[in-house]
């Protein structure tokens, strides 16, 4: 039994989420570390002074990283010691899921699907982001800090690892692929309808009702 093709094509989603998503991860990296740099923008979090800006007081706040994360997403892997390394395996791992990704987009099963589609647009935009960045500037600037400080102990109850726009966009678009693979239902199985029985044969002759 072949497959249907899919008459229509959201090859453009795919593209357009792509383009959006690394401009506006490029654009945040640039503006809002160029901001911090003007000003002297400070910010005490647990007793700690960090070049930065709170957005929501002992919860969110923008900074700038002194150094550059060279491991990999969320800086797992993120080692001092082998970080030029580690920067070089981890863009050569983007760079192959940048073309891995593209070639999958183009499968009629997946330009046929929005969502497939957008998932990896989305994918695609933070790959680009990241990968850019460990190219130009031999490490990722990561800025978006999230966390719980304690009013009552000064003390960090929640440290979420620094990210940025790409690494959301390609956790947005991997739970969007999770959530499609668990939750879309599985096509109707094919039934094969066996052919009606021959006439039994008697002697050499087909056997004839009276």
């Amino acid at each position: 039994m072949t497959e249907s093709t899919p008459s229509r094509s959201y090859t453009w989603l795919f593209w357009t989420l792509a383009v959006l998503g690394l401009a506006a991860d490029q654009a945040t990296k640039y503006g809002v570390n160029a901001w911090l740099d003007r000003g002297d923008h400070q910010i005490t979090v647990a007793g700690v002074q960090h070049p930065g800006f709170e957005l929501v007081p002992r919860m969110f706040s923008l900074v700038r990283q002194q150094g550059l994360n060279q491991g990999a997403l969320f800086g797992l892997g993120n080692d001092p010691e082998h970080g030029s390394k580690a920067n070089l395996f981890f863009a050569g791992v983007s760079a192959i899921a940048v073309v891995a990704i593209v070639l999958w987009s183009i499968r009629s099963t997946v330009s046929g699907s929005w969502v497939l589609s957008a998932a990896l647009g989305l994918i695609l935009a933070g790959a680009l982001g990241n990968l850019y960045d460990r190219l130009v500037f031999g490490g990722v600037r990561d800025f978006i800090w999230v966390y719980y400080e304690s009013a009552q102990e000064g003390l960090l109850k929640f440290n979420f690892p620094v990210f940025n726009v790409a690494d959301s966009c390609l956790c947005v678009g991997a739970a969007i692929l999770l959530l499609h693979t668990f939750f879309t239902p599985a096509g109707p199985a094919c039934t094969v309808k066996a052919p009606p029985p021959s006439p039994v044969k008697l002697g050499g002759a087909s056997e004839q009702k009276p």
